[in-house]
């Protein structure tokens, strides 16, 4: 049986995700649906009789006029031998033929959308003439959503504003792409410096894995791709020439596998401090980024900061809106599709702190702490790709090819590439789907502002 897949809030959004079939014959399939829970719905569907002998004898027909068989001519095939031959062969193809075929009539019949793998239960019916074929199937839906009266919802347009503290901060930015790295006077470990380090990864007083001129840069956990936590702390003030030695576990990555995983201890010496030298804040430096003066840095500073300010505040009345809307019509939600996307979330999570080389104890603990954030995230994000297929479908709100090209073109000139190969790429990846996805949702948003009321 085929399976229809909807594990992510993505494919929650796709209104063609369904099932159509042509029915070339009359004796359609009975479906009794009743509820089996929160959006899952069983289905007992039963194949007439008549049509289980019609897929059976079109079956056999195709063997008896496709197959070889010795001592008869292709096409000439009793049936009798085709039985004898094939019988159980046949049989289970149909089998499986009707029970897809079946399932997706009745889904259609009863006007639902299936989302996640089907729970089928065919016991140990059979195929045989004369008599009906019938079974059972679970199946997760897509909820019913209920867009309330919108213009009784006020939601607040969050103020943008800019401290001085702001501008300084985006100025020092600016100072700190173009700063120097050059030999700290001191020669001591500073916060934000840089150390050149030789380091020995040691197991059961072996060096098994040695390296020179190792950087790290303050305030980082990670050294050569190893998670070592607390090294930002434990390298502080430390001089060069000086040795010392950390705790690690190795990741799961490790250059030498059958160590992966296990604590080693990590002995390093610093040989070279760095040190960031910022530029002089001065008409020099505020020429080198094509400005006049300092005072006109500052003021583009700020204008780029408010600008990011604008942005992070239209999507904070975006994600107001949207809550607003889900206060007033709940959506329920299917808990199989959801636990798993919930169980793929941490297991990514899991695997990016394993490849950081963190003990199973603090993945454990790591999981524990997460596991609430991502299950209530997961769950929102469900709700929402839910209440904005439903939106964008009873206003007709789609995405053209155009405008799928215009962003093609966008995304191009912005990563400098040719049009076609930055096309290929989405294609290669798969991210067509995702794109069209946040573009329809877009058109969503645009529509929703027009019909709440926005303060501020």
């Amino acid at each position: 049986m085929s399976e229809s897949h909807a594990p992510t809030p993505a494919a929650a959004q796709d209104p063609a995700h369904g099932h159509a079939h042509d029915h070339p014959h009359d004796h359609a399939v009975e479906a009794k649906v009743e509820d089996a829970g929160p959006c899952r719905k069983k289905l007992s569907v039963t194949v007439p009789a008549e049509r289980v002998a019609e897929e059976i004898d079109r079956a056999f027909l195709e063997v008896v006029r496709g197959v070889h068989v010795p001592g008869f001519r292709v096409g000439h095939l009793p049936r009798r031998v085709a039985e004898m031959r094939f019988g159980k062969a046949v049989r289970d193809e149909v089998r499986g033929q009707l029970l897809e075929k079946a399932f997706g009539e009745a889904m259609e019949k009863h006007g639902l959308v299936p989302i996640g793998r089907p729970e089928l239960d065919a016991g140990e019916a059979v195929v045989e003439a004369g008599k009906p074929f019938a079974f059972e199937v679970v199946v997760e839906v897509r909820p019913k959503v209920t867009i309330p009266d919108l213009k009784g919802i006020t939601v607040r347009r969050p103020a943008v504003e800019v401290s001085g503290q702001d501008v300084e901060k985006a100025v020092e930015d600016l100072r700190l792409d173009r700063a120097e790295l050059r030999p700290a006077p001191d020669g001591v470990v500073a916060e934000r410096d840089v150390a050149v380090l030789d380091a020995a990864v040691v197991l059961g007083g072996e060096r098994i894995i040695e390296a020179e001129n190792v950087q790290y840069r303050h305030p980082s956990e990670v050294l050569a791709g190893i998670s070592v936590p607390g090294i930002a702390k434990e390298i502080l003030g430390r001089k060069s020439e000086e040795s010392f030695s950390v705790k690690v576990t190795l990741p799961g990555n490790f250059k030498v596998p059958e160590h992966a995983g296990k604590e080693a201890d990590l002995q390093l010496t610093v040989r070279e401090v760095k040190r960031f030298h910022l530029p002089e804040l001065d008409a020099e430096f505020a020429k080198s980024l094509d400005f006049d003066s300092v005072e006109e840095l500052r003021a583009e500073a700020e204008k780029a900061v408010r600008r990011e300010k604008q942005v992070q505040a239209e999507r904070a009345l975006d994600a107001a809106i949207l809550d607003a809307i889900l206060a007033r019509a709940p959506v329920e939600l299917p808990e199989g599709i959801v636990k798993k996307e919930i169980g793929q979330v941490l297991s990514r999570y899991q695997a990016d702190l394993h490849m950081q080389g963190a003990s199973p104890e603090a993945i454990e603990e790591k999981l524990a702490q997460v596991q609430g954030d991502a299950a209530e995230h997961v769950a929102r994000e469900f709700r929402v790709a839910f209440l904005t297929d439903e939106i964008a479908r009873t206003r007709n709100l789609f995405v053209t090819e155009g405008e799928i090209q215009e962003q093609v073109n966008l995304m191009a000139s912005r990563y400098g590439r040719p049009v076609e190969e930055m096309r290929r790429y989405l294609e290669q990846r798969d991210l067509f789907p995702s794109l069209r996805g946040r573009l329809r949702e877009s058109k969503v948003l645009e529509s929703l502002r027009r019909d709440v009321t926005i303060e501020g």
